[in-house]
């Protein structure tokens, strides 16, 4: 079905390709949204997960989300409230990013890193105070639910690259460029998440505004850079 589904996709997108700029049909940049309409179908085209990218940009690609476990319920809240810091409204927030090869300092007060357990088959959340003594290590994903989201939803992964304009003040965007990628192997993301080439990051705070004080979280990411991409994927288009 996929290779299929590949032949698919390459069709349309050079349908979508010689149609130069389009109008946006979303709300503000739209890109994601713009293309999934004009594909007529979601962004998991018949088991192919698409990213839409600018191509000036180096915003890094979101492979998937997946929340962290631990032996309480609410673990990102009490990470937030533990280890967060204020925000403009005096609020927690704990926005930030750390990998598998280095602590990274969070808040100016903690080390977070995380830690592949091939024994426990699980990634931990190590984090050491500024003593570099170990505060907790027993917030955890699961190996298996790492190897579902990458086999079932990133067995094949399309990147389309889009140029945008502004046309009489309305957004138009060129799909330009598509590169199809298949998934190497389950193994091979633990490897790069040791190695430092996936990046982790937790989004959780507070809303400003009308719905302030109401908890906005956006979830945990796992994001590669787009020249990382081939070591984890075999590119096939």
């Amino acid at each position: 079905m996929q290779e299929n589904s590949v032949e698919k996709l390459k069709y349309e997108f050079e349908k979508i390709k010689k149609r130069g700029y389009i109008k946006t049909t979303g709300e503000g940049i739209g890109i994601g949204k713009t293309f999934e309409d004009l594909l007529g179908n979601s962004l998991d085209y018949y088991g192919i997960q698409i990213r839409t990218k600018r191509g000036y940009t180096k915003t890094l690609i979101t492979l998937f989300s997946l929340n962290i476990k631990g032996p309480s319920q609410f673990k990102i809240k009490r990470l937030r409230d533990v280890y967060g810091y204020s925000d403009k409204n005096n609020h927690k927030a704990l926005y930030c990013s750390f990998y598998g090869d280095c602590y990274t300092l969070i808040a100016n007060k903690y080390l977070f890193k995380a830690k592949v357990s091939y024994n426990d088959k699980k990634v931990y959340l190590v984090i050491l105070n500024h003593m570099y003594e170990v505060i907790e290590d027993y917030c955890y994903w699961d190996f298996e639910d790492f190897k579902e989201k990458l086999e079932t939803k990133l067995a094949y992964l399309a990147l389309v690259k889009v140029w945008p304009r502004v046309i009489n003040g309305d957004v138009y965007f060129h799909y330009y460029r598509m590169m199809i990628f298949k998934l190497r192997d389950f193994e091979t993301f633990l490897k790069l998440l040791e190695r430092g080439v996936i990046k982790i990051t937790f989004k959780i705070s507070y809303i400003s505004g009308e719905w302030m004080g109401y908890e906005k979280d956006k979830r945990t990411t796992f994001q590669i850079d787009e020249k990382n991409l081939e070591l984890l994927f075999e590119r096939i288009y």
